[in-house]
């Protein structure tokens, strides 16, 4: 299921921390309430790998106000104003995000989510957690309302911190009623964006000039600690596919043993993700809302149906080396002809015949016409 709000004005304060929270935000297309079972991603998921756990959640808002602490954000849909603050700063950074805009957010941010158009909005939450207060959960610690830190505090001791009378910190303590979502009076104006955001804090990862682009086939783009220097501070970085109808993203794996957490955005097809011994870990349709993880080490094949596949990754490493299987930076370009015959058990014409089908780049393969 997901979490979706009407286009009520509604405003969420709470505040997240964990050891180990490192997440992404992104924006995508819009996303629907329709269920898949066994796969459509719930409003919070867990995933295990070993030691390791995973948390994924898509929160749909209205018009609506969300404040929470750590972890990386995509924007799913529509445009959202997002507010942070460091630990020990006095400094407010308000962004604008849109479709295809990606947040990092490390460990003790706490922020705030607002959407004050006319449409709703959604954004997809991924992240590692295996450190947090729960492990393979995200832990919320509010800051104001019926779940605040204050709430948990004597209105006396509040009064004595802040040199308020008692009626000034009951109203500070108990006033808000609210919990992780508070309707807000129309006419509230949230302050504009702030200056030098854009590739600092936050950065655009589906751009129609990727580093990858294939004529009719598709584009990919990444998001690592070289062109957003804060992911080293939280150790993740992101990738994000788009493949035409038809399409295939050629077989490739992390070269460092990094995790993939992979999420359906837009369109469907089928996964396909070789694991250790030639087995296959996983083989299977795909479909928007569905999420996906990928061990070290495992190779994954992306084909798109006929109407296309975008694919929203969150790699567990700010600087990932991705391996080819296939193309001319694959090892089968790089082995010596002796060696290569010997590994597939072929003769010199068939070893030859193959390394010739690997002399170009091979990522995206388009459709045969």
């Amino acid at each position: 299921m997901h979490l979706s709000l009407t286009k009520t004005p509604v405003v969420t304060l709470s505040r997240s921390r964990s050891e180990d929270w490192r997440w992404w935000v992104t924006v995508f297309d819009d996303v629907t309430d329709d269920a898949t079972p066994g796969w459509r991603l719930p409003v919070c998921d867990d995933f295990t790998d070993g030691g390791r756990a995973f948390t994924a959640a898509v929160v749909g808002l209205g018009p609506a106000f969300l404040m929470t602490l750590e972890g990386r954000r995509s924007a799913v849909a529509g445009t959202i104003t997002v507010g942070l603050v460091t630990p020990n700063s006095s400094e407010e950074n308000v962004l604008l995000i849109k479709k295809g805009d990606a947040i990092p957010l490390s460990s003790g941010v706490v922020s705030w989510w607002f959407n004050g158009g006319d449409t709703d909005a959604a954004i997809v939450f991924l992240g590692e957690t295996s450190k947090a207060l729960v492990p393979g959960q995200f832990t919320y610690f509010c800051v104001s309302g019926v779940l605040g830190l204050l709430a948990g505090f004597q209105s006396d001791f509040v009064a004595k911190t802040f040199g308020l009378d008692q009626k000034e910190s009951e109203n500070l303590v108990s006033g808000q009623q609210g919990a992780l979502l508070v309707k807000l009076d129309n006419g509230i104006t949230f302050p504009e964006p702030s200056k030098g955001t854009k590739d600092k804090l936050y950065a655009t990862i589906d751009d129609p000039l990727g580093e990858v682009v294939v004529k009719g086939g598709g584009v990919i783009n990444s998001l690592t600690e070289k062109n957003l220097s804060m992911l080293g501070e939280i150790d993740l970085s992101a990738k994000f596919v788009k493949l035409e109808g038809n399409a295939v993203l050629a077989p490739s794996y992390v070269a460092d043993g990094s995790v993939q957490i992979c999420y359906v955005c837009k369109g469907g097809g089928r996964i396909k993700v070789v694991g250790s011994e030639g087995k296959p870990a996983l083989d299977s349709k795909v479909e928007e809302g569905d999420l996906f993880i990928v061990l070290q080490f495992f190779a994954t094949l992306e084909i798109a149906d006929e109407n296309g596949m975008e694919v929203f990754s969150v790699v567990t490493s700010s600087k990932p080396g991705f391996e080819q299987l296939a193309g001319n930076t694959s090892v089968w370009k790089a082995l010596s002809p002796v060696v290569l015959q010997a590994a597939l058990n072929v003769t010199p014409k068939s070893e030859q015949h193959f390394k010739s089908k690997n002399l170009k780049s091979i990522i995206i393969v388009p459709p045969t016409m």
